[in-house]
């Protein structure tokens, strides 16, 4: 395939993956090697505060029209950008990522500081560390206010807020709820080893636009297994009942310039059945790295499509969002089933 066509279909992808234009996506393929990974990798530090956001957005009541509220991400070893949905609701998300502690524990990430905020982003960073998170597309007045309310409500609840007692030093909360990973990993857990997975879903979150039109997305693990954390992603979309369109997805997370060297260990379909709807994909690093992700790819049934309907400029602004996208021909033509 001549050079050209080759650039033209990567940058295509890396386009669709992390929601950049399609120009800049071919500027940043072209100045790659040839073998070089479209999307960097997190070192270990920024994994684990990756991972924290992530875990931070991805189970919350609040509706988002993007896959939880994100609409493009850029990321480097050492820093990611997030472009977020300019909304209340993502406000909100963001401000209870910092750190506060009440009679059910820690909330927010432990070690978690802010380090910036204006008009040119939200900078978001973790003690005695380098990792750094920047949020762009909230506005300072709405950002001012969702943090000032969270405050105030975390106040009446009783709750310490870690992050105004202590804004250059660890809270004795935060130690005492992480003491074994205070020094070499202020936001680990049993299964810390497992951030480099959850960093890599988080720095193409864009890619699960690749579904159809997404109407809900939320995402929990499963702590302390032997093989590392357990994710799984809940996927509600709007679609054909056909397995192909699921394997678009999987397709692109097993890809070897844009995907996350995963392959399929289990695999669990009833599409194309009148009794059910589910269709789920378990994936594990083909190289024995620790972590096992699940994609749950929630077709709507009836009653649910129904009450979607009775949300029609909420069903309408996810429909926009899909139309705008241009499935690239390398996942429109994908399949790992025969």
């Amino acid at each position: 395939m001549p050079r050209n066509n080759k650039i033209a279909r990567l940058a295509e992808l890396l386009a669709f993956t992390t929601g950049w234009s399609y120009q800049r996506a071919q500027q940043h393929v072209t100045r790659l090697a040839p073998t070089a990974p479209l999307i960097p990798e997190a070192n270990f530090q920024q994994a684990l505060l990756e991972r924290r956001v992530f875990e931070g957005l991805a189970w919350t009541p609040r509706s988002k029209v993007h896959p939880w509220g994100i609409t493009r991400v850029l990321g480097t070893p050492n820093h990611l950008d997030l472009a977020l949905e300019p909304t209340p609701n993502m406000a909100t998300d963001l401000a209870e990522l910092l750190p506060r502690s009440g009679e059910c524990g820690l909330k927010g990430i432990p070690g978690g500081r802010l380090l910036r905020a204006d008009d040119s982003g939200i900078t978001l960073g973790v003690l005695n560390t380098t990792a750094t998170v920047t949020f762009t597309g909230i506005t300072m007045r709405r950002w001012n206010r969702a943090l000032a309310t969270t405050d105030a409500e975390a106040l009446n609840c009783g709750e310490t807020l870690c992050f105004r007692t202590h804004p250059r030093s660890w809270a004795p909360e935060e130690i005492d709820a992480y003491p074994p990973y205070r020094d070499k990993a202020p936001l680990g857990r049993m299964n810390a080893e497992s951030a480099w997975l959850v960093s890599g879903v988080l720095r193409r979150t864009p890619i699960v636009h690749a579904l159809g039109v997404i109407l809900h997305t939320s995402a929990w693990y499963n702590p302390n297994r032997p093989a590392g954390e357990h994710w799984i992603l809940d996927l509600q979309h709007e679609a054909p009942d056909r397995p192909e369109v699921h394997d678009r997805l999987v397709h692109a997370l097993m890809h070897p310039r844009i995907g996350l060297g995963l392959a399929p260990v289990d695999h669990y379909c009833t599409c194309g059945t009148p009794w059910s709807h589910a269709c789920q994909t378990d994936l594990a690093a083909t190289d024995g790295r620790p972590g096992r992700l699940q994609l749950r790819f929630n077709r709507l049934s009836r009653v649910k499509r129904e009450l979607w309907q009775e949300r029609p400029q909420a069903l309408a602004a996810r429909e926009e969002v899909w139309e705008e996208k241009q499935l690239p021909t390398a996942l429109a033509t994908a399949g790992i089933r025969r």
